[in-house]
């Protein structure tokens, strides 16, 4: 039987069985043979939808118009949480649920055929058995979602629409869009608003309001970063354990210089939450920053293969398969982000700078060529990417000279033009030039010191020392300042070479040169 469009999704309180697995929506947990699996919210109400007619095709459309209440979302987001339903089943062992995919129609729950779904495992006092899929239809599914299965008992609009502004806001920090995370500020803002008593909210809001005080402007900062701490002593007196908010707490204090501890609060998180989307991808963003390129891989690898839909993901593992030599793979990623998200400026950067760095500079030029991304771009900073890409692509001592001159000039003005500056110089075959530039961007010494804050004529203003990431020491395009005589020097006065030995790290260029 076809079900009745138009319906809301909510959380109730009665269980489900259904072939080997047992579905406590109210909980949001799913039970296998394997063990629990914990749901969001969102991906709980697409679980249940396609629940209710186990192998009747639910369309996209109305999945997406039934757990989303009509709010307009994108189809990233139903291709989430379909991701994250599958993935729960795999890891509670469940093999008599499945999920299948209609192309370009949408999905159906698949059952074992005559299964009934009986339940084998007691209930809590108090509540009524676990209906069988029979015994759901039979009892009218379409008439009696209230009083048969109690997905839709005593609904709280306020809480649902909470639930999708966060999953709103969640969707803002999976696209990574830095310093345009206000919109992902607004979302929860509005959750927390509409449900004061929601750790999720609130935790929802710790985090991005953090990304804020990161890479909005320098006005910004402070009230960001105020809010966030607001957010998290909310979201823990509700909650001591809500995930966004142990990963934004963790987050707050800027990685430079204090690896180790940052390092220990994040891995805090993930025991206490294990796979925690943020605190994940931020300790990712360490083991890049000091040298462990391999460890960062691995993490983009499992991001982007639990959630391919986050351009966040993507343009990480751009990157990290560059740096760890997979140039075939990384050409798969990035083309097919750019396809995915052509408008989305750090994966236009990933693939541009990538594509110069790997003997094809004349694609790097022509991207550069496309006003929809290089118009945005200050003059002067366009100015040094096309004289650098030039010279890679000609190959002429004069062209490499104009370069080398443009990006020594540009690397004061902050702290964006100073790591591209370190690359270019160091890929020019400029190490000593690349050298002054990454001492002055890291110690704040001689004539290419940054400013205190990024001049708006040539970069977004961010939060300058959240953004003194090492991360720039570690690629391929800098190979020739790791040779330098003074790069472990440099590495040492900033303290990297301190936190490797009470680490008991060994970074990839080292272990390379060892074997």
């Amino acid at each position: 039987m076809d079900r009745p469009t138009s319906h809301r999704i909510s959380l109730g309180s009665i269980p489900l069985a259904l072939a080997d697995a047992r579905i406590l929506a109210s909980e949001r947990r799913i039970e296998g043979p394997a063990g629990t699996q914990t749901l969001e919210p969102q991906v709980m109400r697409v679980l249940l939808a396609l629940a209710t007619t186990p192998g009747i095709v639910q369309a996209r459309e109305q999945l997406l118009e039934d757990c989303w209440d009509g709010v307009v979302v994108g189809e990233d987001s139903l291709n989430r949480a379909i991701a994250a339903i599958r993935r729960a089943l795999r890891g509670a062992g469940i093999t008599g649920v499945q999920v299948e995919t209609l192309s370009k129609t949408g999905y159906r729950l698949v059952l074992p055929a005559g299964d009934e779904g009986a339940a084998t495992a007691p209930l809590a006092p108090g509540l009524r058995p676990l209906l069988t899929r029979r015994t759901a239809i039979s009892a009218g599914v379409a008439a009696g979602l209230v009083g048969v299965t109690g997905w839709l008992a005593r609904p709280d609009p306020e809480r649902e629409q909470a639930e999708i502004l966060i999953a709103r806001a969640r969707d803002h920090w999976r696209l990574g869009l830095g310093g345009n995370s206000r919109d992902g500020v607004q979302a929860a803002e509005q959750a927390v608003a509409l449900a004061p008593d929601h750790a999720p909210a609130w935790g929802m809001l710790a985090l991005v309001q953090r990304d804020l005080s990161e890479n909005g402007g320098p006005e910004l900062a402070q009230a960001a970063l105020e809010r966030c701490e607001q957010a998290v002593s909310r979201a823990f007196a509700l909650d001591p354990q809500q995930g966004e908010a142990l990963a934004a707490r963790a987050m707050i204090p800027p990685l430079f210089g204090d690896w180790q501890n940052v390092r220990r609060g994040l891995e805090t998180v993930l025991q206490t939450v294990p796979g925690q989307a943020a605190a994940l991808d931020a300790l990712g963003v360490l083991h890049g920053s000091t040298g462990q390129m391999a460890k960062a891989l691995d993490i983009s690898l499992q991001q982007a293969s639990a959630d391919p839909m986050a351009a966040l993901f993507q343009y990480k593992l751009i990157y990290r398969q560059w740096a760890n030599g997979l140039i075939r793979d990384m050409d798969r990623t990035a083309d097919r982000a750019v396809t995915l998200w052509p408008m989305h400026g750090a994966i236009w950067m990933a693939r541009m700078w990538t594509y110069a760095y790997t003997g094809r500079a004349e694609a790097a030029l022509r991207m550069l060529e496309e006003p929809s991304h290089s118009a945005l771009m200050p003059p002067p900073m366009r100015r040094c990417f096309e004289a650098t890409f030039t010279a890679l692509a000609s190959r002429r001592p004069a062209d490499a000279a104009n370069a080398i001159d443009l990006n020594r000039a540009l690397s004061p003005n902050g702290i964006g033009p100073a790591v591209a500056a370190i690359q270019h110089l160091a890929v020019l075959g400029a190490p000593d030039a690349a050298m002054d530039v990454a001492r002055g961007m890291l110690l704040g010494e001689g004539r290419h010191a940054g400013r205190l804050r990024n001049d708006r004529r040539f970069a977004a203003n961010l939060n300058d020392q959240h953004r003194r990431k090492t991360l720039v020491l570690f690629i391929p395009a800098t190979a020739s300042l790791r040779a330098h005589a003074g790069f472990l020097p440099l590495l040492e006065r900033v303290g990297m070479t301190d936190y490797w030995a009470r680490a008991g790290v060994t970074p990839d260029f080292q272990a390379r040169r060892a074997g």
